[in-house]
Protein backbone atom coordinates (compact mmCIF):
# COMPACT_ATOMS: atom_id res chain seq x y z
CA UNK A 1 0.00 0.00 0.00
CA UNK A 2 1.40 3.36 -0.97
CA UNK A 3 0.56 6.80 -2.33
CA UNK A 4 1.70 7.71 -5.83
CA UNK A 5 1.87 11.35 -6.90
CA UNK A 6 1.89 12.78 -10.42
CA UNK A 7 0.85 15.90 -12.32
CA UNK A 8 -1.73 16.49 -15.03
CA UNK A 9 -0.84 18.31 -18.25
CA UNK A 10 -2.09 21.56 -16.69
CA UNK A 11 0.42 21.16 -13.84
CA UNK A 12 -2.16 20.26 -11.20
CA UNK A 13 -0.95 17.51 -8.83
CA UNK A 14 -2.93 14.45 -7.84
CA UNK A 15 -2.36 11.44 -5.60
CA UNK A 16 -3.44 7.84 -5.98
CA UNK A 17 -3.72 5.34 -3.16
CA UNK A 18 -2.59 1.95 -4.43
CA UNK A 19 -3.54 -1.13 -2.43
CA UNK A 20 -2.37 -4.35 -4.05
CA UNK A 21 -3.25 -7.84 -2.85
CA UNK A 22 0.14 -9.57 -2.64
CA UNK A 23 -1.38 -12.95 -3.53
CA UNK A 24 -3.60 -12.08 -6.51
CA UNK A 25 -1.72 -8.85 -7.51
CA UNK A 26 -5.15 -7.23 -7.88
CA UNK A 27 -5.48 -3.54 -7.04
CA UNK A 28 -8.29 -3.72 -4.51
CA UNK A 29 -8.80 -0.12 -3.44
CA UNK A 30 -7.82 2.34 -6.17
CA UNK A 31 -8.60 5.84 -5.00
CA UNK A 32 -7.45 9.16 -6.44
CA UNK A 33 -7.83 12.82 -5.64
CA UNK A 34 -6.13 16.19 -5.71
CA UNK A 35 -5.67 15.93 -1.93
CA UNK A 36 -5.60 12.29 -0.89
CA UNK A 37 -5.53 12.50 2.88
CA UNK A 38 -5.01 9.61 5.27
CA UNK A 39 -8.65 9.96 6.34
CA UNK A 40 -9.72 9.45 2.70
CA UNK A 41 -7.35 6.49 2.45
CA UNK A 42 -8.85 4.95 5.60
CA UNK A 43 -12.32 5.36 4.09
CA UNK A 44 -11.19 3.64 0.87
CA UNK A 45 -9.78 0.78 2.96
CA UNK A 46 -13.03 0.53 4.93
CA UNK A 47 -14.98 0.30 1.67
CA UNK A 48 -12.61 -2.37 0.29
CA UNK A 49 -12.91 -4.42 3.49
CA UNK A 50 -16.71 -4.22 3.22
CA UNK A 51 -16.62 -5.19 -0.47
CA UNK A 52 -14.27 -8.15 0.05
CA UNK A 53 -15.82 -9.26 3.34
CA UNK A 54 -12.79 -8.78 5.61
CA UNK A 55 -9.86 -6.53 6.36
CA UNK A 56 -6.36 -7.83 5.57
CA UNK A 57 -4.44 -9.77 8.19
CA UNK A 58 -1.31 -7.72 7.49
CA UNK A 59 -0.40 -4.58 5.57
CA UNK A 60 2.93 -3.65 4.00
CA UNK A 61 3.71 0.06 3.60
CA UNK A 62 6.80 2.04 2.75
CA UNK A 63 8.73 4.18 5.24
CA UNK A 64 6.64 7.29 4.56
CA UNK A 65 4.85 9.13 7.34
CA UNK A 66 1.39 9.06 5.71
CA UNK A 67 0.33 5.96 7.60
CA UNK A 68 1.30 7.22 11.05
CA UNK A 69 -1.78 9.44 11.21
CA UNK A 70 -4.46 8.79 13.85
CA UNK A 71 -7.12 8.19 11.16
CA UNK A 72 -5.13 5.27 9.77
CA UNK A 73 -4.47 3.91 13.25
CA UNK A 74 -8.19 4.01 14.00
CA UNK A 75 -8.91 2.09 10.80
CA UNK A 76 -6.21 -0.50 11.49
CA UNK A 77 -7.16 -0.95 15.15
CA UNK A 78 -10.80 0.07 15.59
CA UNK A 79 -10.64 -0.66 19.31
CA UNK A 80 -7.59 1.57 19.88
Amino acid sequence: MDFVTDKLTDGKSFRVLTVVDQFTRQCIAPSAGDSMTVAKAAEALRAAANEYGAAPESITVDNGNEFTDRAFELWARPCA
